[in-house]
């Protein structure tokens, strides 16, 4: 783990988007301990980020049907990414791909996957190891995410 700081990119990257990713994650949290107290369950959730707060309460959802109930992780991506990977502006999930997506319900899962991405980028070398939109399409995928 000496090397960590050697990552291509460490400087500009493990700060400000670990930050982001924890913020995320504590969002994620706050809304699953919310859940908890309410007579009903999640049955979808939005995620925007701050930069898209075009967003409007009349705006039609992006589909008209809700998401299975099954417990397959299914998250929505916004297909316009100029980085070559899902944007991460705006997400749409069932429970179980907002778990996948925001890291679980623990700081012990949250850590565990700032390892992981840290992890990979020792392992990835080259480019930019820790860009965030690589990091979280290649979460999702190897956690048989389905991305619509």
């Amino acid at each position: 783990w000496a090397h960590v700081t050697e990552i291509q990119g460490f400087g500009r990257r493990w700060l400000p988007h670990g930050r982001m990713f924890y913020l995320r994650h504590l969002a994620y949290v706050a809304a699953m301990r919310r859940q908890a107290q309410l007579p009903h369950a999640y049955t979808e959730i939005l995620f925007l980020r701050e930069d898209n707060v075009f967003w409007g309460e009349s705006y039609p959802r992006p589909i008209v049907e809700p998401f299975p109930t099954s417990q397959t992780p299914t998250v929505v991506v916004d297909e316009f990414c100029p980085w070559g990977s899902y944007s991460d502006k705006i997400y749409w999930a069932n429970p179980a791909g907002a778990a996948v997506l925001f890291f679980g319900d623990s700081d012990q899962s949250f850590r565990d996957v700032m390892f992981a991405w840290l992890s990979r980028g020792l392992k990835k070398g080259g480019g930019d190891p820790l860009q965030t939109e690589g990091w979280v399409a290649h979460w999702l995928a190897n956690h048989s995410v389905d991305i619509t």
